[in-house]
């Protein structure tokens, strides 16, 4: 996403995505790159991409553009983007979705800014007020009978298909992510990142780690990658 309406501009976000794509496609995976689509457009591909997953697949998603976190959860721009409602929530719109079509795996690669906004629930508010109820039925949930047996329930998740998913940002929390400059034609994350990949000895752990090390030294510790690691078994993108 470069064409912003109401965020700054960026310089490097299609040739990231573009990039990727390459990459992606060298390493044997099939393919679907969309650029600089609004709110309702991106959200209706997303939808498109998930309704296309076959049980067992390898899912791998990259994003370039704006984002941010609200209250911690992860959210990624299309170029309309003015609210929070016309962001994608990764966790709400992509990963929660993805447990349910039997996909094996997913690596979430996200080159964005993570600053932190938070979201205070005030009670005099009446929408805040529909928030707090909310989450008194969900807690519900958890209120069950204290003679209810409930090994069978255990047995049964037992029996569901296993999912990991990993995701790494290109900022640490709260913090901002270079577009690139200077000799860098990408964001500084895929600048290392895209050609750390193509190494096939590598898993994903030890990619992370030579790309934390290169973003260290070139932004002077300026700029960190974080990952979150949720995945079954070690992960290499090229099969061993």
């Amino acid at each position: 996403m470069n064409q912003y309406q109401f965020l700054n501009p960026l310089e490097n976000a299609t040739r990231d995505a573009q990039d990727m794509a390459s990459v992606m496609n060298h390493l044997g995976y099939e393919v679907t790159s969309i650029f600089d689509r609004d709110s309702l457009q991106t959200k209706s591909y997303l939808h498109r991409f998930l309704a296309s997953i076959e049980e067992g697949d390898d899912v791998v998603l990259t994003f370039a553009g704006h984002g941010a976190s609200f209250n911690s959860e992860a959210h990624l721009f299309p170029i309309d983007a003015c609210r929070r409602e016309d962001a994608i929530n990764l966790y709400a719109e992509f990963i929660d979705q993805l447990k349910v079509t039997g996909a094996k795996s997913a690596v979430i690669i996200i080159d964005a800014c993570r600053n932190q906004e938070r979201i205070d629930i005030d009670d005099s508010n009446t929408s805040n007020q529909e928030n707090w109820e909310v989450l008194d039925d969900w807690f519900e949930q958890f209120n069950l009978p204290p003679k209810q047996d409930l090994s069978k329930k255990v047995m049964d998740r037992s029996n569901a298909p296993t999912f990991g998913h990993a995701i790494i940002y290109s900022a640490s929390h709260d913090k901002s992510a270079s577009d690139g400059g200077d000799d860098v034609q990408n964001g500084l994350f895929t600048h290392f990142f895209k050609t750390e990949i193509l190494n096939p000895s590598l898993s994903l752990t030890e990619i992370f780690e030579n790309v934390r090390e290169n973003m260290r030294i070139a932004s002077s510790g300026a700029q960190s990658p974080a990952f979150h690691d949720d995945l079954t078994a070690r992960y290499y993108f090229f099969p061993k």
